[in-house]
């Protein structure tokens, strides 16, 4: 039996062997902990109120935002990596309507 932990790898769809992303599978202790975790926190998450969800939820849109080059970075090597995707500036319009002629 292999005591390997199985591993979770995001690649590139336009270049499989472009790896985004390599990290340990949680594995079904880690999900069922974290719905427990969950289950645990709701009653407080509740409790306080409109006003601290919302200073939560900010400080995770600010955290997107410090990460917004990281991210756009991986987004753009993921969605335009290679020559065969035109970016969407030079590919043909369908709304210009017929040809003059």
């Amino acid at each position: 039996m292999s005591t390997a932990l199985a591993r979770v790898v995001s690649r590139n769809p336009a270049d499989p062997s472009d790896v985004l992303v390599e990290t340990a599978a949680p594995g079904a202790f880690a999900a069922a902990n974290a719905v427990e975790r969950a289950r645990t926190a709701q009653p407080g998450w509740l409790r306080a109120g409109a006003a601290a969800r919302s200073a939560a939820l900010g400080a995770i849109a600010a955290a997107v935002e410090a990460a917004a080059d990281e991210l756009t970075a991986l987004a753009v090597r993921s969605r335009w990596a290679t020559p065969r995707t035109p970016p969407p500036s030079a590919a043909p319009s369908s709304t210009s309507g017929p040809a003059a002629g």
